[in-house]
């Protein structure tokens, strides 16, 4: 009776066995990475796609771990929830199929050479503790920063008088495609007056300029600025900032006006009185113009004369000339 138990089991776990080998292996839920540029300088940036092969609908999370500051821009999330400070993506219920995430890191300005690594994990249903994600995972930096972008100022002409007006040109040398602002700052009260904006947008409540999308190249920013009318004497100083990405530069160049008031000086003058005096009689003999320097006053008389040099109705001074 025992044999026949044993063969009965036998064929019972024969057949759970063949039943088992004839049911197809569940379909993966797996992620790739792509790297679109492994080999990077200081300041530049790369795409990183992680695209996510989704074998059934099902909630899935994705957490990526670039090199710690490295900053991280996000381009798609594939219809999921992006959270920032985890650089992670998650799906409440993500359909069967394909799905593409792509962001753009930068390496940070100053980052020494060498090899620096992205991992992460894929959470779903089938491994909720996550597994990894294959694909490239290594981005190696040169120790080579790019090219600067970098704005000049140039002033014209540096020493106005009250009421004068000059030139003022920005020579931006931007060196890639990219978003750009140029933000001026003049004295304040100065007008201002764009002459040439260089394709970007001006702003004149911020004297600012602004382009979307700029080319590599030399854009060229002109404007007229002028010294109000009663401005005293000194210099003036002209600060501006250069946005590209993230970061501000402080405009170099020229960046002082020196402001004075100019006198014009009178025009040279010559008066002559001659005429005869009784004693104790008064009689203007010349009216000097107000600027007046260098005055040589010669006499010609028979008899002592007191004279008085006066300022309107104010006595200046006085002095006796006396015949010898």
């Amino acid at each position: 009776m025992k044999k026949r138990w044993k063969v009965i089991s036998a064929v019972v776990i024969g057949i759970f066995l063949l039943t088992m080998a004839a049911v197809p292996a569940l379909a993966q839920t797996t992620a790739t990475r792509d790297i679109a540029d492994q080999t990077l300088a200081p300041g530049e940036s790369t795409n990183v796609t992680v695209t996510i092969n989704n074998a059934q609908e099902q909630g899935l999370g994705l957490d990526e771990d670039p090199p710690a500051a490295w900053t991280v821009a996000v381009v798609s999330s594939g219809g999921g929830s992006y959270k920032a400070a985890d650089v992670a993506w998650f799906w409440m219920q993500a359909a069967a199929g394909t799905i593409t995430v792509t962001y753009n890191l930068t390496v940070p300005l100053g980052t020494a050479a060498g090899t620096y690594t992205i991992s992460g994990i894929l959470i779903s249903a089938a491994a909720p503790a996550g597994a990894a994600v294959g694909g490239e995972s290594t981005i190696t930096v040169s120790g080579v920063p790019p090219a600067a972008t970098t704005a000049t100022r140039d002033i014209a002409d540096q020493a106005l008088a009250p009421g004068e007006s000059t030139n003022v040109t920005v020579t931006i040398t931007n060196a890639q495609l990219q978003a750009l602002g140029l933000d001026e700052d003049p004295p304040a009260g100065w007008p201002v007056a764009a002459v040439s904006s260089g394709g970007g947008q001006y702003k004149a409540a911020d004297v600012a300029w602004l382009w979307t999308q700029a080319a590599a190249g030399t854009i060229t920013v002109v404007y007229n600025l002028t010294v109000p009318a009663g401005t005293a004497d000194g210099t003036y100083a002209i600060s501006g900032t250069l946005f590209s990405g993230e970061d501000g530069a402080a405009v170099g160049g020229e960046s002082t006006i020196t402001v004075s008031a100019v006198v014009t000086p009178p025009e040279p003058f010559e008066d002559t009185f001659d005429g005869c005096l009784d004693e104790g009689d008064t009689e203007t003999l010349v009216v000097i113009p107000a600027g007046a320097t260098d005055l040589d006053i010669q006499l010609d008389a028979t008899a002592d004369l007191d004279l008085e040099l006066w300022d309107g109705a104010t006595h200046v001074i006085g002095w006796q000339a006396k015949i010898k």
